[in-house]
């Protein structure tokens, strides 16, 4: 059976930043507005809510998400796309030493983007199970913040896909886990 893709829409309920990896202009943390939140970020995030957040089977997970063995995954995530016009904004970090004075020379700063909401897709790359898109919808609903330092209260969202979450989805969930995911 080949499943549906699922739009998912981001609501971004303060700054966010997923760093390109290159300090330039002063600045030791740099974002990109034309690809905000790339596919493998999400990806990432998403495959970290799966396996270890909501505790589904390695299996199940590898497949969906590839397994680095050479077996793709039967998924596929499209980068996100802003919906409103989006501006970017400077956020800064001092370390203080154990009296509460700053360090010298560990100042850090970065840039951190402001928008109201994104939308990305996961699309079927092949033969998939519908279990797996109850896998996804319910990871993506796990995630409350994401980006850089989302484990320090930065980056807080809230991702939704456009169907609502049934006592069917859950039943589907709990029983595919309970089986070790679909067969």
């Amino acid at each position: 059976m080949r499943s549906e893709a699922v739009e998912f829409t981001v609501t971004f309920l303060g700054p966010f930043a997923v760093a390109t990896g290159t300090a330039s202009g002063g600045l030791d943390h740099r974002v990109d507005l034309a690809t905000p939140l790339p596919s493998s970020s999400l990806k990432g995030l998403m495959r970290h809510e799966a396996g270890v957040a909501l505790g589904a089977p390695a299996r199940w997970v590898d497949r969906i998400f590839g397994d680095g063995h050479g077996n793709p995954a039967a998924w596929r995530w499209t980068d996100a796309k802003l919906v409103d016009t989006a501006k970017t904004s400077l956020w800064s970090r001092v370390k203080l030493d154990e009296g509460g004075r700053s360090e010298e020379r560990l100042l850090t700063v970065g840039e951190q983007i402001w928008a109201d909401s994104a939308i990305f897709s996961v699309v079927p790359a092949g033969e998939t199970k519908f279990a797996d898109q109850v896998l996804l919808r319910a990871a993506a609903r796990h995630i409350s913040s994401l980006g850089h330092q989302r484990r320090r209260g930065f980056g807080w969202v809230s991702v939704t896909d456009g169907l609502p979450w049934t006592d069917q989805d859950s039943h589907t969930l709990l029983e595919e886990m309970a089986k070790g995911g679909p067969q």
